[in-house]
């Protein structure tokens, strides 16, 4: 940055070989602060990143303009073997022996040339911290401060191998290594092998065990050994002991400087940060500092709230403009003595937690978090304890006694997902007469996904058809709504009182109903219908049944149906009514809650989803005040399977009515099985919600055109009749308040249309 405080021009040397003490050239890309297309005259603190990846891809020429125009010279420099550089078949991905002796003959290089004020500093993430940590053991006198972000410090336990198997990001980590070395630059063919099998990388994984000189990468048979070292090496050995797959061991011999060390809580490398971080505090008389958020690999540098499925909020982003002012910040500290911020603790950390659970309009679960900055770490305050693993699935403090058995898994190699035997867990929590009563109520599922079981809910026959014929009736309704604007001097209706708006969205209430399930609840108001989550109060279905999918075993739904069933039958027996279950199994409910607490959550859940289900069929006329408040009040009848004898409720009588939906069979207590759940609860959803939407747009038609006179008959196109011509061929049904309301219509389309 020049005096007056703007930018500097810069001028760019590029591809400068840098001698290595063994006669290898390093291709180098020098950035320097110019005016008039020519380098400024004196000397420059230095800012060094070394890099793997091709120093002109646009991450490091973002770091070569930024530092460039605030006074530095910023050296960027393709590692030996890579991509310019001199050296080809020395790279052996990050067990490279030369890695820290050409990092320390680079930084003496810089400090050697007229332009150098002698002091360098290192950025970079990830294999650019790698370089730094590397450089640093070897103690180059003109290093002077170093920023690394999300490196691994020991190959063995962080990078290849954690807890003693293969880190599989690594198999794929050798391939994109592999599509440009140099070996094959002027193969193309050997390079399409390569990119294969990038493409084919999921069943390529699945081929284990692997055979040397039979995988993609055998192209490339050095790398193909590194991966074959990574895989096989399940011992810690001498090759694992080597200074370039094992920094911690050499950290006696580190520069002592200043460091800045940040990573991500859901980095593969966040412990190897922070204890990195810990030896440097105490081997090191510099100044330490560590920066640990809530992301991911790249996340520091990205511009998202969320990492995976749970958002931190925006406070959790830095960002890359965020990332460089702190780094100018560091440097301008260390490289040109600016004054550093006044007390500023060494440790800022993320703390995760304290949202409230609701779904972000990205679809992600809102966790929260805050920014604490601390004096050390490990935090001093801190305290370890040790949870033990229950037989409900729950963590405690106290082990668990021997009486309370064991919890098994079930293990298929052709299908490798662990998973426990809900049937099993079940059967040891809460006895073999919780498996029975299960079995005796509900109907055994078959293994069948739960999107498959989702996708077919929602796509009944005879929605299809109502759909395909309201489409081939839309020039006829248009016609009419143009009809009726004339009345109005030719101006156009507005959507929330148009017939033909209103049927352009009743048919695209399917749509609506799988946007209601993954986000909230559908709301009718001024003429429209939309979805809303009520700030977050509400889920969407897909939402709250997730807790069961994720059990990932059909059984799952039969144990969730007993339970639902239960909590409704407390009622019926209060109310003096037959009820499937005894006594005793009633009694039963807080211990099937304390073994699966998720079954309590997915019913108190689907009740809030259903009072805003009920709220809209009464705002659009489906259903009345009064039947909406009786619905309400039998919200424990979910999922309107079953409706017993001596039982009467709204959920059956209304769901025979519309939208094509069968009744449920009227049963005695416990003459037959529960029906099935899951698509139950997601067809009576779309039903509600379609049926809304149906009716809206027929009532717009009805009351739209009773002012509109019929220029064939000279009477009224539509006008109220009595429920005694119901059944004539002219006259079309539609609801109001609950209530059904017969139409006489003129023209028999838009009888067709209504019908």
């Amino acid at each position: 940055m020049s005096n007056n405080g703007t930018l500097n021009q810069i001028v760019i040397a590029k591809n400068l070989m840098v001698p290595m003490r063994d006669g290898a050239g390093l291709a180098t890309d020098i950035y320097r602060p110019a005016q008039n297309g020519e380098p400024l005259s004196g000397a420059f603190p230095s800012i060094l990143c070394r890099t793997p990846y091709n120093k002109s891809d646009l991450r490091y020429v973002e770091v070569g303009e930024f530092f460039s125009q605030r006074g530095y010279v910023v050296v960027i420099q393709d590692l030996r073997g890579r991509n310019k550089s001199q050296g080809m078949g020395q790279y052996f991905h990050t067990v490279n022996p030369h890695e820290g002796i050409d990092g320390y003959d680079t930084i003496e290089w810089i400090a050697s040339r007229s332009w150098s004020d002698k002091k360098v500093g290192m950025v970079g993430s990830s294999f650019a911290a790698v370089t730094q940590v590397a450089a640093a053991l070897e103690r180059p006198p003109h290093l002077t401060a170093i920023w690394p972000d999300v490196t691994p410090t020991n190959n063995y336990f962080h990078q290849a191998r954690e807890g003693g198997a293969m880190q599989l990001h690594m198999f794929w980590a050798l391939f994109v290594h592999a599509q440009d070395e140099l070996e094959i630059a002027e193969n193309p063919a050997a390079q399409q092998v390569v990119w294969e099998g990038l493409r084919n990388m999921r069943n390529l994984v699945k081929e284990t065990p692997w055979q040397k000189g039979k995988t993609p990468l055998a192209v490339v048979p050095r790398l193909e050994q590194v991966l074959f070292d990574y895989y096989t090496r399940g011992e810690y050995d001498e090759y694992w002991a080597q200074k370039c797959n094992n920094f911690e061991a050499f950290f006696p011999d580190h520069a002592d400087i200043p460091g800045l060390f940040s990573g991500g809580w859901f980095d593969p490398y966040a412990t190897a940060m922070t204890d990195y971080y810990t030896a440097m505090t105490v081997k090191n008389k510099a100044p330490q500092r560590l920066v640990m958020g809530p992301w991911s690999h790249v996340g520091m540098r990205g511009d998202s709230t969320f990492t995976g499925d749970v958002d931190f909020g925006a406070s959790s982003v830095w960002g890359v403009a965020h990332y460089f002012a702190e780094q100018l910040r560091y440097f301008d500290q260390y490289l040109k003595g600016v004054e550093a911020k006044v007390d500023q603790l060494p440790v800022d950390i993320f703390v995760m937690g304290g949202g409230d659970g609701h779904k972000t309009h990205e679809g992600k679960y809102f966790h929260g978090g805050f920014w604490r900055s601390e004096q050390q770490w490990p935090i001093e305050r801190s305290k370890v304890a040790n949870y033990f693993l229950q037989s409900n699935r729950t963590l405690e403090l106290k082990p668990p006694s021997e009486a309370e058995g064991s919890l098994t898994y079930t293990f298929d190699p052709t299908k490798p997902d662990i998973r426990y035997s809900l049937r099993q867990q079940a059967g040891q929590t809460l006895g073999q007469s919780y498996l029975d009563t299960v079995q005796r109520t509900t109907t055994p599922r078959v293994e069948k996904g739960f999107k498959d079981r989702i996708s077919e809910a929602m796509s009944a026959t005879p929605f299809a058809k109502f759909r395909q014929m309201f489409i081939n009736k839309y020039e006829r309704i248009e016609y009419f709504s143009k009809q009726l604007a004339k009345q109005f001097g030719d101006a156009v209706l507005l959507a929330d009182q148009s017939a033909i708006a209103a049927a352009l969205m009743s048919d695209r209430a399917a749509g609506v109903a799988a946007e209601s399930f993954k986000s909230g609840i559908p709301v009718y108001a001024k003429g429209y219908t939309y979805v809303d989550n009520m700030g977050g109060k509400v889920k969407g279905l897909m939402e709250i049944l997730m807790p069961l999918a994720q059990k990932q075993d059909p059984f799952v739904y039969q144990m969730y149906q007993d339970y639902a069933a239960r909590r409704r039958g407390v009622r019926l027996d209060s109310e003096g009514k037959i009820t499937p279950f005894t006594r005793q199994e009633l009694s039963e409910i807080p211990n099937i809650e304390k073994a699966f607490p998720e079954f309590k959550q997915v019913f108190e859940d689907y009740q809030r989803y259903n009072e805003g289900l009920v709220r809209y069929m009464r705002d659009t006329g489906v259903i009345d005040a009064k039947a909406a408040q009786e619905w309400m009040r039998y919200g424990d009848y979910v999922p309107f399977y079953r409706q017993l004898e001596g039982e009467s409720t709204v959920g059956p009588s209304i769901f025979s009515a519309i939208s094509g939906v069968k009744a449920p069979k009227k049963l005695k207590g416990g003459d037959a099985p529960l029906g099935e759940f899951l698509e139950t609860v997601v067809r009576n959803s779309r039903a509600a919600i379609e049926a809304g939407m149906r009716n809206v747009a027929a009532n717009r038609v009805v009351n739209n055109f009773q002012s509109l006179n019929s220029p064939s008959t000279g009477g009224r196109m539509v006008e109220k009749t009595s429920e005694q011509n119901k059944n004539r061929p002219d006259v079309v049904t539609v609801r109001e308040n609950g209530k059904d309301a017969y139409y006489k219509v003129a023209d028999p389309l838009l009888v067709q249309s209504l019908q």
